[in-house]
């Protein structure tokens, strides 16, 4: 059997659950026809057959159901239609629930229960579990399907390393019932290349659709018959449903041209740019904008020192004002020891400008830390943030105006290395491209309130009413390389520089030791000298399995102590309200107060009642609001 390595398609197989077409429609009488010919070229079994000519009669493809159409406002149309993508739905779900029975996924938990395989790894030796899971294959090949799916020939060429047990099927979208798919027709990938072609056979698929499946099956790209048939689906919805997508996107290239992103010319050219029914994606727009760029990396050296270097000499020809000199781009191991084996790789660009320095620090990649690269080729990486040090720049001319990097989106990759985009823009020229094109453009923030004058100005301030006071000379210079290299967008971005000042943590911890003594001693550590806890007990990681841990300290002569819920890992609140209630009874001039939020993270800073009146006046953006 076929692993799922393939991401991708197995994105375009989750879609079936929700996807149905608009368009080009077929009568009943051609649908039933098209059911009779998959049942006699061995695509369907004669139960498939029934089932599939059971739910025409029913009109079951005349329920509402959603379009997947080239969506701009994040809101998609409905309608009920019976069309060649309905049908390919069908099919991809029976191929998904034929999928389950032919691999033994069926019968997978009776089997287990059977052999006695134990859920709990620690419960039996690795060579007790190795004999059991062995014998565990051995009834999964004796099961029905599992030997049906054997008895059928591989017509396929697929390399050795895409066949392994070694997947989960869970997603796969699937019909109320299996043995919809005949007998003598893969489910496991070995006929994908006759399903496609009996698809185009029966006119489910046209010509155009055949040639891009086959390009994908000749790239390995497709590997199971159920995500052949979503694939010839997702294209089929576009396809029939081409006029009315490229109407779409006209008009809101129109819109962009009204917000002066796109010149009249360009509005003209991108227009005629349409050539048959070859799809576009709003990444396609951004060589026809104003100050903008779209450029391939294969365009530029392997070399990120040389590649980078390019990039922004690119940036010129977008912003003929930008003017730098002495370009620097560097490569380090990040000191965050986090991701197990693996060590983040950080690049730093430096360059200066108009009389000041400026510098960013942004990811690059992850290698190995016993030395081997982690990536399978050499290719340049790209990150989407290697321009943040422009946008600097512009905040300290007050420009109005941000740099962006448009993403090119890859199957199977969120953010792709191929191709990239950069677009000089206002606000109100980012927000015409909409919000629902997840991952394409970067976030930027058009407040210069956090330029470099402004930002030291900032730091004078905590300075004058004596934040750092506890910090020493070396920890202060820390804190000014942490400004320059970092992306400031608000004042928790300027603490967060310095050490010992603001305690920010997740609530999902990463600490699975003692994370309530690292917190208590941060929490001292920020208290400039007010909160000096002794004697700390944490019992966390002993008391992993039960339903409570003992945390306790001392201060200033006094025991506090509290019996802390056990969520896996996830810390209870309490920990915290246990030294707010110590700090208060000591010494009720000092206070903990809430300064971050990110989700699940938090971020906390000591201050006397003099300080938070001063912040709360002059930021009170510091302080999130409920």
């Amino acid at each position: 059997m076929k692993a799922f390595r393939i991401f991708a398609a197995l994105a375009l197989a989750i879609m079936l659950g929700t996807l149905s077409a608009l368009g080009q429609t077929l009568t009943k009488k051609e649908a039933i026809d098209i059911a009779n010919q998959l049942y006699e070229l061995e695509m369907l079994s004669e139960k498939g057959k029934d089932f599939l000519l059971l739910k025409l009669n029913d009109e079951f493809f005349d329920e509402e159901l959603e379009i997947r159409a080239w969506d701009i406002d994040g809101v998609k149309d409905s309608i009920g239609v019976l069309s060649a993508s309905n049908l390919l739905i069908f099919l991809g779900r029976a191929f998904g629930s034929e999928f389950y029975f032919r691999t033994g996924f069926t019968e997978y938990e009776r089997i287990m229960n059977e052999v006695g395989i134990s859920q709990n790894p620690g419960d039996i030796d690795e060579e007790e579990r190795e004999a059991l899971m062995e014998k565990f294959w051995e009834q999964i090949a004796q099961t029905e399907g599992y030997k049906i799916e054997e008895a059928i020939a591989d017509e396929e060429m697929t390399p050795d390393s895409l066949q392994a047990f070694t997947f989960s099927p869970l997603g796969i979208p699937q019909e109320e019932e299996y043995g919809l798919i005949h007998r003598k027709r893969s489910a496991a990938g070995k006929t994908c290349t006759r399903t496609l072609t009996d698809l185009h056979k029966v006119g489910l698929i046209d010509d155009i659709i055949l040639a891009e499946l086959k390009a994908e099956l000749a790239n390995h790209e497709l590997i199971f018959e159920f995500i052949v048939v979503a694939r010839a689906a997702e294209r089929a919805v576009y396809y029939e449903d081409f006029e009315r997508n490229k109407q779409k996107q006209i008009d809101y290239v129109h819109s962009l041209n009204e917000k002066g992103l796109i010149s009249d010319d360009n509005l003209a050219k991108l227009i005629n740019s349409y050539k048959g029914k070859a799809p576009k994606d709003v990444f396609d727009f951004v060589a026809y904008c104003n100050n903008a760029g779209s450029f391939q990396t294969a365009d530029f050296s392997n070399d990120p020192e040389i590649a980078y270097a390019s990039f922004f000499e690119e940036i010129k020809s977008i912003i003929p004002e930008f003017h730098y000199s002495n370009f620097k781009f560097m490569l380090e191991e990040s000191e965050d020891d986090w991701a197990g084996d693996l060590t983040e790789i950080k690049a730093r660009i430096i360059f200066e400008a108009d009389g000041r320095t400026y510098e960013n620090l942004f990811f690059y990649d992850y290698i190995r830390k016993d030395g081997s690269d982690l990536a399978e080729d050499t290719l340049l990486k790209l990150s989407t943030d290697f321009h943040k040090g422009v946008n600097k720049w512009l905040a300290d001319q007050n420009s109005d105006k941000r740099l962006y990097y448009a993403n090119k989106f890859e199957e199977g990759n969120a953010y792709g290395d191929d191709e990239f985009g950069l677009i000089l823009m206002t606000a109100t020229e980012h927000e015409a491209w909409g919000r629902s094109h997840t991952y394409f453009l970067s976030r930027e923030s058009h407040d210069n309130t956090f330029n470099s004058g402004n930002i030291q100005k900032i730091v004078a301030q905590y300075d004058s009413i004596g934040v750092f006071t506890h910090l020493s000379e070396s920890e202060m210079e820390t804190a000014q390389t942490c400004l320059r290299e970092s992306e400031i967008a608000g004042y928790p971005d300027i603490l967060l520089c310095f050490p010992k000042t603001v305690v920010y943590f997740d609530w999902e911890t990463g600490n699975l030791e003692d994370p309530y003594r690292e917190l208590t001693n941060a929490f001292a550590e920020a208290s400039r000298g007010n909160f000096t806890p002794e004697n700390i007990i944490d019992e966390f990681e002993q008391n992993w399995e039960k339903e409570t841990t003992y945390f306790a300290f001392d201060f200033l002569g006094k025991s506090y102590a509290e019996n802390l819920a056990m969520d896996y890992d996830w810390l209870d609140y309490k920990f915290y309200e246990l030294i707010e209630k110590a700090m208060k009874e000591n010494d009720p001039d000092y206070g903990i107060y809430w300064c971050l939020d990110n989700g699940q993270a938090a971020g906390y800073i000591i201050l006397n009642k003099e300080q938070h009146s001063y912040l709360q006046k002059h930021q009170p953006e510091l302080f999130p609001k409920y």
